[in-house]
């Protein structure tokens, strides 16, 4: 059973956030704990008679949830890494995210609703994957997993959401190879980092650190078939550029400011591509990754507008 959770960005890592923000997501989490019972010959049959306390750490995932502009940042600059943020007008930021050596971390706490209801938290946690998906019929969405400290148990929570409203994934522009692109019907965009706990000997069950493993992102895009251009860069090996901006165009946040959502690959390729005609209007199912660009020294550029300045939240 999903539940809700309260994220905070912590300034130091393995340090509880100062402050925390409720996150209307579907949000998991369960301790992942080595214990071991080990055979022994006893000079019997039986052969169990012991338990060893193994290490411990927490993981956590968020599925399929809507993104709101005023928390999906402090899951961007987990999994990615907290750039610099731009004023735009009175009380509404521009928050850049990109990948980083050592992104931000963030304190999670939540409610384990069963017939016991507890309170967890979990510190130092950081996300190993982050999809964004959308679809012309649908919300944007975001799915995202990872791991952190082993959770203990804290008061109650009390919950406080946001009255915005999610971003509608229609409510998006789209440009393709430097040009605008109007027939992009759905896709996901995937940044992974492959973050692991690392423990040493230090009289601990904890980890003492986090692995920062290799970076990639992914997309799985699919689009009307009107045109052949895509699929001729698919057959070329040619490379090519994503830009895709969601605005809620009936939404103020400031006196003029609308929230955004700005995703932008630089550099991508395609490494399959298929051709379906066995609907109405034929596509094209464009796979591939993004690869390093130069001019945004990185993979995946994420641009956030939103009451929320991440930098300071």
């Amino acid at each position: 059973m999903s539940q809700p959770v309260q994220i905070g960005r912590e300034t130091t890592h393995g340090t509880v956030a100062g402050t925390f923000y409720s996150a209307p997501v579907n949000f998991d989490a369960h301790p992942v704990i080595a214990n071991t019972i080990p055979d022994e010959q006893r000079g019997v049959q039986d052969i169990h008679y012991t338990i060893i306390p193994g290490r411990k750490h927490e993981a956590w995932s968020v599925s399929d949830s809507m993104v709101y502009h005023d928390s999906i940042g402090f899951w961007l600059g987990s999994a990615l890494g907290l750039g610099a943020s731009t004023l735009v007008e009175a009380g509404v930021y521009d928050s850049v995210f990109k990948f980083l050596d050592d992104p931000t971390s963030v304190s999670l706490k939540w409610t384990q609703p069963r017939r016991v209801v507890q309170a967890y938290q979990s510190l130092w946690c950081v996300v190993d994957r982050l999809t964004l998906s959308f679809d012309a019929s649908g919300q944007l969405m975001v799915s995202a997993e990872g791991v952190g400290m082993a959770e203990t148990e804290v008061g109650a929570l009390t919950f406080t959401f946001t009255t915005t409203v999610p971003h509608t994934a229609w409510e998006g522009t789209v440009t393709l190879g430097g040009g605008a692109f109007a027939r992009l019907v759905k896709g996901t965009v995937t940044m992974m980092r492959n973050r692991n706990p690392f423990p040493t000997i230090n009289n601990s069950t904890d980890p003492v650190d986090f692995s920062i493993g290799n970076r990639s992102v992914e997309f799985d895009l699919t689009a009307d078939f009107n045109s052949k251009t895509e699929y001729d860069r698919y057959k070329s090996g040619a490379t090519t550029a994503l830009t895709i901006v969601w605005e809620d165009a009936d939404v103020l946040i400031g006196a003029t400011a609308k929230p955004r959502c700005t995703v932008k690959l630089g550099t991508i390729g395609y490494t399959e591509s298929e051709i379906d005609s066995a609907t109405d209007f034929p596509g094209v199912a464009l796979r591939g990754k993004a690869i390093y660009n130069a001019a945004d020294a990185s993979l995946a550029v994420v641009t956030i507008r939103s009451t929320r300045q991440y930098q300071t939240a």
